[in-house]
């Protein structure tokens, strides 16, 4: 019985893997036929975002807590602080910065949901270049020397075979003009998806869920760790912890949208002690 759900199981990824060379190849046609516009809204005039999209996404960047990407009032803290917020204050994350692009929120939530199918490279590598637009003379000052995406566990690449993290990464890389390895990351084990999971779970279901592959020291680099939405940072702290065991002298986290915090609420810090 085993053996026949093994080959049940494999038969529905070959099918799965098919099916998503056969949805890429359309959708080649259909952009032979009908030129691609604003890969967000479909605007035409360009393959990149259209001036309306960037007016609503990644603006009031610079009024925002530098250690977890939360915005802040102009008067609170200035983005190169790093003491953190009211709703960072006191965790241990393992990264030491955050630039993002945005809020969770609006057009930004709406692209970063949509970014996540398998014919949206385009979409993700336009949000990288926008990205780059509004923040990259802050990253282009911060010494990095490497970039690596957050990666996925092998059985949801055999999956979904796009990784909005790796090609955001491999934009940023190629403005840095630095490296970017996606191969130096790996996930260890599949874990569950975080969003569902109480705190105390979401410990235990990214414990060492991360390792560096044998054979790569980073010695002393400034790592940029580039993940799509960063919700409570659990993720990115335990990928960050993994990279300076490893000898990352620093780990900045670049992300599109950071999740709001609730009002009132700091973020839960349990995760990180």
């Amino acid at each position: 019985m085993v053996f026949f759900r093994r080959i049940r199981s494999r038969s529905y990824l070959a099918a799965q893997w098919l099916a998503r060379g056969g949805l890429r190849l359309a959708t080649l046609l259909a952009d032979l036929v009908y030129p691609p516009g604003c890969p967000l809204c479909g605007a035409d005039g360009s393959s990149q975002l259209c001036a309306g999209c960037r007016g609503g996404i990644g603006r009031g960047g610079n009024f925002r807590c530098g250690r977890c990407g939360q915005t802040l009032g102009p008067h609170l803290v200035s983005p190169e602080s790093g003491r953190g917020c009211s709703s960072c204050q006191g965790n241990r994350w393992a990264f030491s910065a955050v630039e993002r692009l945005g809020l969770y929120e609006g057009p930004l939530r709406e692209a970063c949901i949509r970014g996540k199918s398998v014919v949206a490279e385009p979409l993700v590598a336009s949000l990288g270049e926008w990205f780059w637009e509004c923040r990259g003379e802050r990253l282009g000052g911060l010494g990095i020397g490497l970039v690596i995406p957050v990666p996925q566990h092998w059985s949801k690449r055999l999956l979904v075979d796009h990784n909005q993290a790796e090609t955001l990464a491999g934009v940023l890389a190629r403005r840095l003009r630095v490296p970017s390895d996606r191969h130096i990351l790996a996930k260890a084990r599949w874990t569950r998806d975080q969003s569902s999971l109480s705190a105390s779970k979401r410990r235990a279901n990214l414990r060492d869920s991360f390792r560096v592959r044998k054979n790569n020291r980073l010695d002393g680099v400034h790592v940029l760790l580039v993940d799509d939405v960063l919700t409570t940072g659990t993720t990115a702290h335990h990928a960050a912890r993994v990279l300076k065991k490893a000898g990352a002298g620093r780990v900045t986290l670049a992300v599109l949208a950071v999740v709001p915090a609730v009002a009132g609420r700091a973020i839960d810090r349990s995760d990180f002690w």
